[in-house]
């Protein structure tokens, strides 16, 4: 998987503990997905939306 590549190739200590740092990716990938369910309450995909839209405009800029 090139993608895992990227990730364990910038990690501070990639030797010893790249299992914890993918882990941790992983959880990053995954809890939106769970999270997203709950917020849209399965058929109200206009509240799924308008979250979506919020989370996205409250980020802020780089």
């Amino acid at each position: 998987m090139p993608q895992w590549y990227g990730v364990v190739s910038v990690l501070p200590d990639s030797e010893t503990e790249a299992a914890k740092g993918m882990g941790l990716c992983n959880i990053a990938n995954a809890l939106p997905q769970s999270v997203a369910p709950a917020i849209g309450g399965g058929s109200n995909y206009a509240v799924l939306y308008l979250s979506a839209a919020g989370f996205v405009l409250r980020r802020p800029s780089p």
